[in-house]
């Protein structure tokens, strides 16, 4: 296939040279580059010059998706770490929980009562008496 395609004619190859490009990724992603210039003629320079520039092409993208995997992992392990760090137990929880409650519950329970009473209010003042 690569031998035939470098024993088109010069005009036919630039014509259909996106084409080409599309093909040549595609088989550089089952071989690689290296495999695929040893059966490229010598005197065909254009292919040479377009399987390096796809070998570069796909060793950037796959040092950039080790990258971004190496920055995900980073990410989840500063997050454990951070987990990690603080340990809490059941009685840290309690106290936590204790020390707040009985402050809310006073305020809480006084505005519902005021609440209560004014709804009452308003229900009894609602209804007509004759």
């Amino acid at each position: 296939m690569i031998k035939s395609m470098s024993a088109m004619a010069k005009d036919t190859r630039r014509f259909c040279r996106i084409q080409i490009g599309y093909l040549l990724k595609k088989v550089c992603k089952r071989f690689t580059a290296e495999e695929l210039i040893k059966f490229v003629p010598g005197d065909v320079e254009v292919t040479h010059r377009r399987l390096k520039k796809i070998r570069k092409q796909m060793r950037r993208e796959n040092r950039k998706r080790l990258n971004e995997k190496d920055k995900n992992d980073d990410e989840d392990s500063e997050f454990v770490a951070g987990l990690e760090k603080k340990s809490v137990t059941f009685d840290d929880i309690l106290a936590d929980s204790d020390s707040d409650l009985p402050e809310d519950m006073d305020i809480e329970d006084g505005a519902h009562d005021r609440a209560d009473k004014k709804k009452q209010k308003r229900k009894s003042s609602m209804y007509f008496h004759t």
